[in-house]
């Protein structure tokens, strides 16, 4: 995501300027895919140059196919499968801390009510 900013001098407040500020979680992911998109790319591009068939057996039945697609798709799912596997594992990271703050908070009451309840301040 790109944001405006404006650079301001301290001393008297008046903007020096316009610039772009790059940076969140979502400039990572279009540079992450770009960069892939690249990748990808150079693949076709080089294998088109080789018009190669090759045999595929995919245990139900077997086909001839380019090599420069072969390794294409095979790119693109491998690339679907890790995203997929991360994204599995920030789900269930995020989960685990949600029930943690949670467990945190109760616990947190749970003290200040004890701490109420013996006249002490806190």
């Amino acid at each position: 995501m790109l944001r405006y900013a404006v650079f301001l001098c301290h001393n008297t407040g008046r903007a020096l300027g316009f610039g772009i500020a790059l940076g969140g979680p979502f400039v990572k992911l279009v540079i992450y895919l770009l960069l892939w998109a690249l990748i990808f790319v150079l693949c076709v591009l080089i294998g088109a140059r080789n018009g190669q068939l090759v045999e595929f057996n995919y245990l139900i039945a077997m086909g001839e196919y380019q090599l420069a697609t072969l390794l294409g798709v095979f790119l693109v799912l491998g690339f679907c499968i890790g995203a997929f596997t991360l994204f599995l594992f920030n789900l269930r990271t995020r989960i685990k801390l949600r029930f943690v703050s949670s467990e945190r908070d109760k616990l947190k009451k749970k003290l200040e009510n004890s701490i109420h309840s013996k006249g002490e301040p806190i």
